[in-house]
């Protein structure tokens, strides 16, 4: 099982970096192309257009 350190990824549409830092803390970028949820229970992710998406989260092996 892994920890998540950082739970984040980036829009490469509009250049915006999200993060959830708690359960239920749902961030979007400024253009909706990319949601982020689940802080640092889980990794959740809503996307248009996945092709515009960096993902950018830290975990550590447990």
């Amino acid at each position: 099982m892994k920890k998540i350190i950082q739970n984040s990824a980036r829009c490469l549409k509009c250049g915006d970096e999200v993060e959830s830092k708690t359960v239920y803390d749902t961030q979007s970028c400024s253009c909706g192309n990319l949601t982020v949820d689940g802080g640092s229970e889980y990794l959740k992710r809503l996307v248009v257009d996945v092709e515009y998406v960096e993902e950018t989260s830290v975990q550590e092996t447990k």
